[in-house]
């Protein structure tokens, strides 16, 4: 991101804070931004495609600031990330509450796509921190425990969104993980069997990852992107061309597919992609 879309953002969080995403015009938003209307659609095709990368920047500043509480021991690491997540809310909620209200966000596919990945994200993030504090032995009860955790954690931030009731954020992530704490020893104590089995817990891994994010119509969108940085390269149009006909046949072949990642992995620019159907497809 350069430093005029990045002026850009900036100009159009302000109003979309202020006036809604309905009500902000582009014309408002290059006025703001010192450019012209004209300027804007060269660096972005819609009003949409700008609201995808004000979510892209606010989630990659978040993920940035994550990364450095990573070598934390667990407990600690999990309390300063409730505290990093509170402090996000906290200084945009003003642009939370204007979507919010307005429940007029246009879920374009992109759009959809890329809080889908962050849904799933957060989902093992959670499984992540939670087994590291409490070991292999939780896995019995992950599926509810990350449910309550989302739960109770979802409940206080809208509290925080909403300015409805005032108490000490610093303490929270430490209250939370003591309330885990307290889940987790009633688990263990109690005679009834998880609502959330493990097997369960599976099937919603695998729905979060194939629900479009992870669908072959996802994998084949992303895939004609990336021809357009092998055009010159006719063995890589061949390895797009083999990964195209496989995910649109009936049946996946994973072995051939294997093969085709493995191609893709020889050339940075195709190692991205090569990820996304390692994920999706071949874990």
């Amino acid at each position: 991101m350069n430093d005029k879309e990045l002026m850009i953002i900036q100009s159009a969080i302000k109003l979309f804070a202020e006036k809604g995403f309905q009500a902000t015009s582009i014309q408002e938003i290059a006025s703001a931004s010192g450019i012209s209307k004209g300027a804007f659609y060269l660096h972005f095709k819609s009003k949409d495609a700008l609201l995808l990368s004000i979510l892209k920047h606010y989630h990659s500043q978040f993920e940035e600031q994550a990364s450095k509480i990573e070598e934390l021991e667990p407990r600690a690491r999990f309390v300063e990330w409730i505290s990093l997540t509170i402090d996000v809310i906290s200084q945009h909620r003003e642009f939370i509450i204007t979507q919010l209200r307005e429940q007029t966000v246009p879920f374009n596919k992109e759009i959809e796509n890329f809080f889908r990945q962050k849904e799933w994200e957060g989902y093992l993030l959670y499984e992540k921190y939670l087994i590291s504090i409490y070991g292999d032995e939780i896995r019995p009860f992950l599926g509810d425990l990350i449910i309550m955790a989302k739960g109770l954690l979802r409940a206080y931030l809208e509290l925080i969104i909403f300015d409805v009731l005032h108490f000490d954020k610093a303490q929270l992530g430490a209250f939370l993980l003591e309330r885990m704490d307290h889940l987790v020893a009633g688990f263990y104590e109690s005679p009834l069997v998880p609502i959330i089995s493990e097997q369960d817990l599976k099937r919603m891994w695998k729905s979060l990852r194939t629900a479009k994010i992870g669908s072959a119509e996802y994998l084949l969108e992303q895939l004609q992107e990336i021809r357009k940085l092998a055009h010159d390269n006719e063995e890589m149009m061949i390895t797009l061309d083999v990964l195209e006909d496989e995910l649109q046949g009936k049946q996946l072949r994973k072995p051939v597919i294997k093969g085709m990642v493995y191609n893709l992995e020889q050339n940075e620019d195709f190692s991205e992609f090569a990820g996304l159907i390692k994920t999706y497809i071949l874990e």
